[in-house]
């Protein structure tokens, strides 16, 4: 196989787990979540809605990066490699 096939294919597993993960952690924290957590629920319910963002975020971008001595780049792998606009604004967001 080759390698960015299987890197792609690990991405969207594991947006497929993250997904469901931070889905069911909002779900319970938000349902299951005794009354003495206090403020500590809302700390929770924001690192899994965030966590579930970047995830979002990171399948939609697909982003890479290149390292060559003490300089590096990142760049867009999907279809927003050609949106001159739209890419650098949702790199910039990861």
């Amino acid at each position: 196989m080759h390698i960015a096939f299987i890197t792609t294919l690990a991405e969207y597993i594991g947006f497929v787990i993250s997904f469901i993960a931070n889905m069911t952690l909002i779900l319970l924290i938000s349902t299951r979540t005794p009354p003495n957590f206090g403020s500590y629920k809302y700390l929770m319910l924001w690192f899994a809605a965030f966590s579930l963002w970047y995830s979002v975020i990171d399948v939609l971008a697909q982003p890479s990066m290149h390292s060559y001595h003490n300089g590096f780049i990142v760049f867009c792998t999907s279809w927003f490699k050609y949106d001159p606009i739209l890419a650098p604004i949702i790199i910039s967001k990861l």
